[in-house]
């Protein structure tokens, strides 16, 4: 992973060099500006949209997941039965 991401930071002609450098001699950001270039058409999607919809579904499940989890806890918490000291003090 640490390669992949020190390779996107060089340019072209280090990147197609092979392993004769690990980090980068001149940072660049080229790569990372083409690669969005290149995902911004009808044919291959549009970057920002996927982006967009994904931070809105991921939004959508916590913030329900935590209402559905909330009231879950809920009766638990407040009904008196035996092994309850024992259940959520962790103790047996």
């Amino acid at each position: 992973m640490i390669y992949l991401f020190t390779g996107s930071l060089k340019p072209s002609d280090e990147v197609l060099g092979g392993l004769t450098g690990f980090l980068p001699t001149h940072l660049s950001c080229d790569n990372c500006s083409a690669v969005l270039d290149a995902l911004n058409s009808d044919s291959s999607g549009y970057f920002w949209r996927f982006m967009g919809i994904s931070l809105l579904l991921a939004f959508v499940v916590v913030t329900g997941g935590l209402f559905v989890n909330s009231m879950a806890a809920y009766g638990p918490s407040r009904l008196k039965w035996r092994g309850r000291q024992a259940a959520f003090s962790g103790r047996s």
